[in-house]
């Protein structure tokens, strides 16, 4: 099993689509890294959760091209493309709920 699991984290074909399902590739990674004792601890933090979790990724018939799901950028570039969105209707409300309405509402508890 971790011979296979090794040989598809080198080429690339599996899909991670939530954090448990990366553990075995990491205990693959350690193991090829000559880190037993880590991939042995690895192991044992992982053993009560194995009848409820899959740890194993979800093979892939062919490598996923990199950069599907995640984008790298300037800071500078991000913070000016959020600072010119503007926030729908219902999340101004929603702020303005929390930051108005919500202190006054503590205050007058507090009286």
């Amino acid at each position: 099993m971790i011979i296979h699991i090794t040989a598809c984290n080198a080429e690339g074909r599996y899909r991670v689509e939530v954090p448990e399902e990366a553990a075995l590739l990491v205990v693959a990674w350690l193991l090829e890294h000559e880190q037993f004792e880590a991939a042995l601890d690895l192991v044992a933090e992982l053993h009560p959760w194995m009848s409820r979790l899959r740890f194993t990724p979800r093979l892939a018939a062919g490598a996923v091209p990199s950069g599907v799901m995640v984008r790298v950028r300037a800071a500078g570039t991000v913070a000016a493309a959020m600072n010119a969105m503007t926030p729908r209707p219902q999340i101004a409300m929603m702020r303005e709920t929390l930051g108005v309405w919500h202190p006054l509402f503590d205050r007058l508890v507090t009286l």
